[in-house]
């Protein structure tokens, strides 16, 4: 696996924000940390989301061909380093199985997912609201529409 050059603070902060550290430390109040559920490291578990991401996942393929792949893979973590950094491979799935039709193609929804790394925070999708807007794909087009 290649290494992602970044330096210990900014990587720890992505984790921090990964694992929901980040908020609870962020938190102003008791009441507010109560209901934060950060997870504690585990190396074995960040050593399988870092190896699917650039050895084994569709992304491993289309990043790896960048000229500026260092600059593209921390663009893709930072988007959202907890579906990054925890278990990408099943975030990609569900988003992919969840997708709408028109981005039911691999091709496709890579190409969408390379342009939009959030997009793997979308696995629902909703007809009529049931509250689920950060992770539902008819929100997610309204947003890019609304673009």
């Amino acid at each position: 696996m290649s290494e992602l050059c970044i330096d210990q603070e900014e990587a720890e902060l992505l984790l921090a924000s990964a694992l929901d550290w980040k908020r609870w430390a962020q938190a102003s109040s008791p009441a507010v940390r109560k209901y934060t559920h950060p997870i504690l490291p585990n190396l074995q578990n960040l050593t399988k989301a870092l190896s699917w991401l650039k050895e084994e996942g569709p992304l491993a393929t289309a990043l790896a061909a960048s000229d500026d792949n260092n600059a593209k893979w921390k663009h893709v973590i930072e988007t959202s380093p907890q579906i990054y950094l925890v278990d990408p491979a099943t975030a990609y799935q569900a988003a992919f199985e969840s997708a709408p039709k028109e981005y039911q193609d691999a091709d496709i929804f890579l190409s969408l997912v390379l342009e939009d790394p959030a997009v793997l925070e979308c696995n629902f999708q909703c007809y009529a609201c049931t509250n689920e807007c950060d992770t539902c794909w008819v929100y997610y087009d309204l947003k890019r529409w609304r673009q």
